[in-house]
């Protein structure tokens, strides 16, 4: 009876290490989309020119949509994921670097 319940508690107490070990994997990382580089590449082709401001816009939800297609002849970036910003943000700070 004894070793059943020894087995049992180091069968716990190896799931419950296993469960908290920091071994966890961590998802891949995400990768901007072409669309993204595309509509940043269109708004700051000019070397000398930076338009005064850049709108970002979330376009996962139907409010973000919307605002895109009332904002279509401004200069929008419109994102869907972390990486999509940090790839607009990156674009931006380099392009100004450069001047």
């Amino acid at each position: 009876m004894k070793d059943r319940q020894n087995s049992r508690g180091t069968d716990r107490t190896s799931s419950l290490d296993s469960e908290t070990s920091s071994d966890y994997r961590m998802p891949p990382p995400q990768v901007a989309r072409k669309s993204v580089l595309d509509q940043l590449n269109h708004i700051l082709f000019s070397d000398d020119l930076i338009p005064d401001s850049i709108i970002l816009i979330n376009t996962t939800d139907w409010q973000g949509q919307y605002l895109s297609e009332l904002l279509f002849d401004q200069p929008i970036v419109c994102t869907v994921s972390a990486a999509d910003v940090q790839a607009a943000f990156s674009a931006i700070i380099s392009r100004i670097q450069r001047l």
